[in-house]
């Protein structure tokens, strides 16, 4: 038994060494495609999500996982400590779900310290979130100085999307913003990057038309001067050869070891779309 537990909506993907960690729960979205419900949960298809959701003539419905899901997890086992990690509040309610169970929780028993960080992204930076808290746990690091180490990596992280396809983007309803960005690129690659604004409008146009290798060389600008302790989580739908080539250059150019490649989930995919890239450091 654990001192501790981390619970992640299913945005945040895992490096394959911690997909069966007992210390990480994922709770997955809600997805409806055609009145079909799916759970995204890791053995979800995404490229036949993503091809049901081009051929589907009515908007995709997805739904974050309800307070009383949150609930059961902080419930269930007997850590002292619980660390809820969860997508950008702007992009979903997770957030808002997380603050009501805590609450609940807490207003019922009132025996376990928790803690809710909006990650303000998505994917590899929930990731970064949840990893960090390991680390500083197994360090011994009391809690009150963990959550301003968790604090102070969320608003340092920055988040890339490299979409190559935007056929299923554009049949989901919840991304607006986005769709006001791509409209304007045409066939090209746009790529968007996320702040805590979720989506930053004035930074997506600087990459719209760039080629692959100019996108790597801005991302080995910004890492120029990363520390040893800079973490790289580059998260793939479908695409893992650009997923490796991407990172095999920014080792090569950076000489940054920690890089983690990870497979999109189902909700990820929705922004990211089929062959899109996501990439997340600090």
């Amino acid at each position: 038994m654990t001192e501790y537990k981390i619970i992640a909506d299913s945005s945040c993907e895992l490096p394959e060494q911690y997909k069966t960690d007992e210390r990480i729960k994922l709770v997955p979205f809600r997805l409806e495609i055609d009145g079909v419900p799916l759970r995204d949960t890791s053995d979800l298809n995404t490229k036949s999500l993503l091809e049901k959701i081009v051929d589907s003539k009515a908007f995709i419905n997805s739904a974050c996982p309800s307070p009383d899901v949150i609930y059961n997890c902080i419930a269930e086992g007997n850590e002292k400590r619980i660390y809820i990690i969860t997508s950008a509040s702007k992009l979903s309610g997770c957030y808002i779900s997380a603050m009501i169970a805590k609450k609940l929780y807490e207003d019922a028993h009132g025996d376990k310290e928790i803690f809710v960080i909006d990650s303000k992204s998505i994917s590899g930076a929930e990731s970064r979130l949840a990893l960090l808290v390991m680390e500083l746990e197994e360090q011994g690091m009391e809690a009150e100085e963990i959550k301003k180490n968790l604090t102070s990596c969320r608003d340092r992280m920055r988040t890339v999307i490299i979409m190559s396809d935007l056929e299923a983007v554009y049949k989901n309803i919840k991304l607006d913003k986005i769709k006001d960005i791509i409209s304007k690129a045409g066939r090209v690659k746009p790529v968007l990057v996320g702040s805590e604004d979720a989506i930053r409008e004035e930074d997506s146009k600087l990459c719209l038309k760039e080629s692959f290798s100019q996108l790597v060389d801005n991302l080995v600008n910004t890492l120029k001067d990363a520390s040893e302790q800079t973490r790289v989580f580059i998260t793939h739908c479908n695409n893992l050869i650009e997923a490796e080539k991407l990172r095999d250059m920014i080792m090569e150019k950076t000489g940054l070891k920690n890089i983690f490649i990870m497979s999109a989930s189902g909700f990820n995919s929705l922004l990211a779309d089929n062959g899109g890239l996501i990439v997340s450091f600090d």
